[in-house]
C-alpha cells in the first residue's frame, strides 16, 4: 500500500532536472540494436504491435511495464513487470531489485510511453544507463528526454510510436 507519492515525484523533478549532466549519445534506428520500451500494462493492446515493427526491423526489444493488478499469463518472459501493489515501497519507490533488474536490461535506445501519473516509472527511467533515452511531453511538465515528442488531445498510442519511428529512421548519427 503506498501512503504517499509525494516524495517519490519530488525525487523525479530532481532527477529531470540532472539529466543535461549525464552522457547523451543520439542514435538512429539503424544503428540502435537494443531497444527498451516502458509502458503501462493498461495499454498492452495497442503497443504489442508497435513492438512487433521494432521486432521485425531484427531490433532486440525489450519491455518494462507497469501493472497496476496481477500480470496476464501470457507476457513474456523477457519482461520486466513493475507490480503497483508488490513492487514499490510505502512511498512510492520501486524495490531495489527492481531498480537493480531493469539497469541490468542493456538498451541503445530507451522509449518511455508511460502516462503523466506514473511516477515509479519516470523514477526507473531516470536512473537507466540507457544514453538515448525518448518520451512523451504532456503540457507543461519538464523535458527529460534526449528526444521528445508533445503530446496534444490526440493520444492514439500507435500513431505515436509510428512517430518515434519516424523520427528515430531519420536520424542520422556522427
Amino acid at each position: 500500500m503506498i501512503l504517499t507519492d509525494y516524495f517519490i515525484k519530488r525525487k523525479v523533478r530532481r532527477l529531470a532536472r540532472e539529466t543535461g549532466n549525464r552522457n547523451h549519445c543520439f542514435r538512429s534506428l539503424k544503428e540502435a540494436h537494443d531497444i527498451l520500451v516502458f509502458y503501462e500494462g493498461k495499454n498492452l493492446e495497442e503497443i504489442e504491435p508497435c513492438l512487433e515493427t521494432l521486432r521485425m526491423l531484427r531490433k532486440n526489444v525489450r519491455a518494462c511495464v507497469y501493472v497496476a493488478v496481477e500480470a496476464p499469463a501470457d507476457f513474456p518472459e523477457s519482461y520486466v513487470l513493475l507490480n503497483k501493489v508488490k513492487d514499490l515501497t510505502v512511498f512510492g519507490f520501486p524495490k531495489e531489485e527492481v531498480i537493480k533488474k531493469v539497469n541490468a536490461v542493456k538498451a541503445d535506445i530507451l522509449i518511455d510511453l508511460t502516462g503523466k501519473g506514473c511516477a515509479p516509472m519516470r523514477y526507473l527511467m531516470l536512473q537507466h544507463p540507457s544514453a538515448f533515452k525518448i518520451g512523451l511531453k504532456r503540457g507543461y511538465e519538464q523535458d527529460m528526454y534526449d528526444f521528445s515528442l508533445s503530446v496534444t488531445d490526440r493520444n492514439d498510442m500507435k500513431y505515436l510510436f509510428g512517430q518515434i519511428i519516424f523520427y528515430l529512421q531519420t536520424i542520422r548519427g556522427k
